[in-house]
């Protein structure tokens, strides 16, 4: 692996929970001697791309990278499109409501307009949704525009640490894939108690303009206020606020 490599690896590893690390955790996570880590790190300090807290000693993803982000919004417009119509369903439903954006071979939370209600669905934006449980990783995995890609890469994968902290992932390869085939064939994804505990997702994609799913958009809630009926429910619903999103997009 080379020093960029390594840089990039050390960018990704922030930006998964707890979100900051100290030298010694980076070395480790990373295969490489502290000094090694150390020198890395000090130069994506220098470019902002990463900080370094002097008193706690720890490091975390700078205002660059933010900056990056940003500009990687803007330019998708994926903020201005979905925000005003993810409102607009959060109101009708009083659920939570998000977006979800395919992030090379990964799947992460971009938007999210919460519930009002005090039970609600809560995640940090950024937050990396795996490929085994939830409505959002489902769906944008089951969409992958490379198959033959995803599934080599699901096999080398540890599929029970890729969804770790989740309930009742999907552990088994074969169903996963068949699960993927379903979703793909109906055109939406449920998480039934899969990523967190007594609640409910559902999940329509975001085609752009050739047909590309790079997004999908979700309703979440508890079990206890949405059945399964209920979310299926809402699928035209769904589906037609997605198309608008999509149409917004261009």
């Amino acid at each position: 692996m080379s020093r960029l490599e390594r840089g990039l690896a050390i960018l990704n590893l922030l930006c998964e929970p707890p979100y900051f690390l100290s030298l010694s955790d980076v070395s480790r996570a990373m295969g490489m001697t502290k000094s090694g880590a150390y020198k890395i790190l000090e130069v994506l300090v220098s470019e902002g791309l990463v900080t370094h807290e002097v008193e706690s000693g720890l490091y975390r993803i700078g205002p660059v990278a933010y900056r990056m982000g940003v500009v990687y919004s803007n330019e998708m417009k994926i903020n201005d499109a979905a925000l005003p119509v993810m409102q607009k369903l959060g109101e009708l439903t009083q659920e939570t409501v998000s977006v979800g954006l395919r992030d090379g071979d990964a799947a992460f939370l971009a938007l999210s307009v919460e519930s009002p209600h005090i039970v609600r669905l809560r995640h940090k934006l950024g937050t990396r949704m795996p490929p085994n449980a939830g409505a959002i990783g489902k769906l944008l995995w089951a969409y992958h525009p490379d198959p033959a890609r995803r599934d080599e890469i699901l096999r080398g994968m540890d599929l029970l640490s890729a969804a770790s902290g989740c309930p009742n992932p999907i552990l088994d390869l074969g169903a996963l894939l068949d699960e993927y085939r379903k979703i793909v064939k109906q055109g939406y994804a449920m998480s039934i108690n899969e990523s967190v505990e007594d609640f409910i997702g559902i999940s329509v994609p975001i085609p752009d303009k050739i047909g590309r799913v790079w997004a999908c958009l979700c309703v979440a809630a508890p079990m206890v206020r949405m059945s399964c009926a209920k979310a299926l429910d809402l699928l035209p619903v769904l589906r037609a606020a997605a198309e608008d999103i999509s149409a917004r997009l261009g």
